[in-house]
């Protein structure tokens, strides 16, 4: 898969990194640090604008991290109740919330 995406890049550009860093941020399986990091070097042999590859890992990010924050905020009842919905389950839910609630800005400061 890498080395199909790294073809691409080489043909579509930006519009792929921003598309790569969009499915990264959905938390979906692919190679965005690899794809920075080629676009890089694209970027310094001269084949891809500096910032035209900058502002599509920039938008993709944003775009990906909303997305995500949109799809939390609207299914997070429904998942709590699937999450809830067996004993084990539940206590590990509840245990993570706590943590969560106790600890969670430092988390998402460190993570980001």
């Amino acid at each position: 898969m890498s080395d199909t995406l790294l073809q691409l890049l080489a043909t579509y550009g930006a519009p792929l990194l921003a598309l790569t860093t969009f499915a990264s941020c959905l938390a979906l399986p692919v190679p965005s640090s690899l794809m920075m990091l080629a676009a890089g070097a694209f970027v310094a042999s001269g084949d891809l604008s500096a910032s035209a590859v900058a502002g599509a890992a920039f938008a993709g990010a944003v775009a990906g991290d909303q997305l995500g924050y949109v799809a939390g905020r609207g299914g997070g009842a429904f998942i709590e109740r699937k999450l809830a919905s067996r004993p084990k389950r539940r206590r590990l839910y509840t245990r993570a919330r706590a943590y969560l609630l106790s600890h969670g800005s430092y988390g998402v400061f460190l993570t980001r």
